[in-house]
């Protein structure tokens, strides 16, 4: 195994002391004595991800200038990177990278491209031999596809195609070095550009086997995590990074101490914050994101990472006039970088403010047009806010730029297809199908679509009415339902790729459902009238809120008018979790929609969120849940909305629920009244 030959290494009596110290060190298995000159302490730093402690040798002059040089660019000291740089007598590939990343950073995109060609056509020649070379041209490869996109250099090898490159990477990890982790890390990094996040996490694994104690591997399986809505994971990776950060003289401690385990994630280290930052972001936690990123901004406030996810973190908090002028914050220190832009879009995306989204992505493909990122995320988006044709123009556009990437394939192949769906208007609503037979060739789609207009209809007046329970809203636009023939393709619809647990979902204006039929491609069939009936109502509530409301609200209004009654099992799962004490609190109950920890996990979250809107309406009557609607649609967050219109804190309405909720239950006979004998 990988570990067997590091040990092996290691107990080599060929090695002088002084060559195993640097192994060691290279590995991720040193200790305290090994740091016995500046060199080697500023090597174990940079590692760590501990880039301005001037006490760990990062500023030394007998330090390694490019281990110096890469500390200075993670600062944002660009003007003292370039110095270092431009002292090297033989510039290396390793130089080149950090010098275009820089020049990337700042937005001078041609020059980037300038400073990777020598390094790139030594690749295609095949002048490099040592893998960290050919791992730092394969990065450069990788920067050259961004910018300029997948090109040949001049004498017809293709170090600009994604393929080569992971061809480079394969032969240095199965035969030229084995036991080069940073060869894996880039294999991830390419991966992952393509949004294939397992196989980028296998490598990112691989890698740590060999050094445990490298904070960039960690960093970015952590953001694997987040992007896999893996937010517990996500969390102990970021306290394993603020483990590195603060105990960095040693190698890799395990298990992490208690009293790290308790505190705040991300608040010692750079890469931890920014974990926590994107966790909070996917939640709508502006405000709490900006937080965490406070102490990372102070240490380093030129940082264009920190600044972009600054810019989210006010956007997301729908403070758009501090958002716009973070963003030319972010342009004094970036230029034309469209890395703020492309994070503001994307958190807005995801927070469904697709308008808004759209100016920032489209910015952001404006000031990159060799990217695929941008139009992948500005397609996705404009495929959930119902957009089609415009969808189908950015991703013909990132198909042809990166014609690798799983979402952009799947996404491009469904914005086509859907051209070719049979349209059904009713007086709210347009129903889309796939004409012909079903693709496990059953009976037409058609036939159900043309049998839904009266059904839709009916539950248009109870969802949009202003009797109890009602919305009272009624969209401004006919809201287009897409039939999907099978599982598949409903998964694209959704997410972009084939995989995902429900059978029918809301995006706002677009409620997509798979066909409920039975079959090796479907999840079976299923009472289609009351499943519209929910998603419809996330429709209206989103509608109502301007997309503002919180997910558990929007669930539990939606379970709350498919006016069903809780069934004997639901009402099983809910005293059980009353009786352990697992009942959810805002943060779990958000997480458990899209990341469940236990299989019950999911129907407990609607359940509950059901239990608690009862709560709400019995508490404060049927005007209340609308009432809170429009404090998010003002942007007022949760806690100041429950406040406003509850008249308490979040913590003592769960206190209050906690205990109207055990009566329920005595009621329903699954629970006995104190005193019972």
């Amino acid at each position: 195994s990988a570990p067997d030959s590091i040990d092996q290494l290691l107990g080599a009596t060929y090695l002088s002391p002084d060559q195993l110290k640097d192994a060691r060190i290279r590995f991720g298995r040193y200790s305290g004595d090994d740091l016995d000159t500046p060199a080697r302490v500023a090597r174990a730093a940079l590692q760590r991800a501990v880039y301005d402690d001037p006490a760990l040798a990062l500023d030394d002059a007998d330090a390694d200038p490019l281990d110096r040089a890469e500390a200075a660019y993670f600062r944002a000291d660009f003007p003292g990177a370039l110095k270092l740089l431009d002292a090297l007598s033989a510039p290396t590939p390793r130089a080149a990278r950090i010098r275009a990343a820089i020049l990337e950073d700042q937005g001078k995109f041609a020059d980037a491209l300038r400073a990777s060609d020598p390094v790139l056509a030594d690749l295609a020649a095949r002048k490099l031999t040592a893998a960290d070379d050919i791992v730092e041209a394969v990065r450069l490869g990788a920067q050259r596809i961004r910018l300029h996109g997948p090109v040949s250099l001049k004498n017809g090898a293709a170090a600009g195609d994604y393929k080569a490159l992971l061809a480079h990477l394969d032969t240095i990890v199965n035969s030229t070095d084995r036991l080069s982790w940073p060869a894996m890390i880039a294999q991830a990094e390419l991966l992952a550009a393509r949004d294939n996040k397992q196989e980028a996490a296998a490598a990112l694994s691989r890698a740590l086997e060999l050094n445990p104690a490298n904070a960039p591997t960690w960093a970015m399986l952590g953001k694997l995590m987040v992007e896999s809505f893996n937010f517990p994971q996500g969390e102990a990776i970021a306290k394993r990074l603020d483990l590195l950060a603060s105990d960095w003289s040693g190698s890799d401690p395990d298990p992490i101490p208690a009293e790290l385990e308790a505190a705040d994630p991300g608040s010692i280290s750079t890469e931890g914050a920014i974990i926590v930052a994107r966790i909070l972001l996917r939640q709508s936690e502006g405000a709490q994101a900006l937080k965490v990123l406070e102490p990372a901004l102070a240490r380093a406030p030129h940082a264009p990472r920190l600044l972009a996810l600054k810019c989210a973190a006010l956007a997301v908090g729908f403070d758009f006039k501090a958002a716009d002028g973070a963003l030319a914050s972010f342009d004094a220190v970036g230029g034309q970088s469209p890395l703020a832009h492309y994070e503001v879009g994307k958190a807005l995306s995801e927070s469904r403010q697709y308008a808004a989204s759209r100016t920032h992505l489209e910015e952001a493909a404006r000031r990159q047009p060799n990217a695929p990122e941008p139009f992948i995320e500005l397609g996705l988006m404009l495929m959930q806010a119902g957009k089609d044709a415009d969808a189908l123009i950015a991703l013909e556009r990132a198909f042809a730029l990166d014609p690798f990437n799983a979402r952009a394939d799947n996404s491009l192949r469904l914005a086509r297809e859907l051209q070719t769906y049979e349209r059904i208007e009713t007086p709210h609503y347009i129903i889309r199908c796939k004409p012909g037979l079903n693709t496990d060739g059953g009976p037409p789609d058609t036939i159900l679509a043309r049998d839904m207009a009266g059904p839709l209809e009916r539950n248009y007046a109870i969802v949009t009415g202003s009797q109890p329970g009602g919305i009272d809203f009624e969209p401004k636009e006919k809201t287009l339902i897409d039939l999907m023939p099978d599982h598949r393709w409903f998964g694209v619809r959704i997410a972009g790729m084939p995989a995902i647990h429900t059978i029918a979902a809301s995006t706002g204006p677009i409620i997509a459902m798979e066909s409920p039929r039975d079959g090796a491609n479907h999840l079976g069939t299923y009472d289609w009238v009351r499943v519209l009936r929910h998603e419809f109502t996330h429709t209206a509530t989103l509608g109502r809120t301007s997309n503002r409301i919180p997910h558990w609200f929007t669930e539990a209004s939606a379970v709350y008018l498919e006016q069903s009654p809780r069934d004997w099992q639901t009402c099983q799962l809910l005293a059980a979790a009353h009786r352990q004490g697992k009942l959810f609190d805002f943060t779990q109950i958000n997480i458990s929609f899209v990341r469940p920890k236990k299989p019950a996990d999911r129907s407990q979250a609607y359940a509950q969120g059901h239990w608690m809107y009862e709560y709400i309406v019995e508490r404060a009557g049927a005007k209340a849940p609308l009432e809170l609607m429009d404090k998010y649609a003002q942007g007022v967050r949760e806690e100041e909305a429950f406040q406003s219109v509850l008249h308490i804190s979040r913590a003592q309405f769960l206190a209050d629920f906690v205990a109207w909720s055990r009566l329920q239950i005595i009621d329903w006979g699954l629970d006995v009244a104190d005193g019972t004998p």
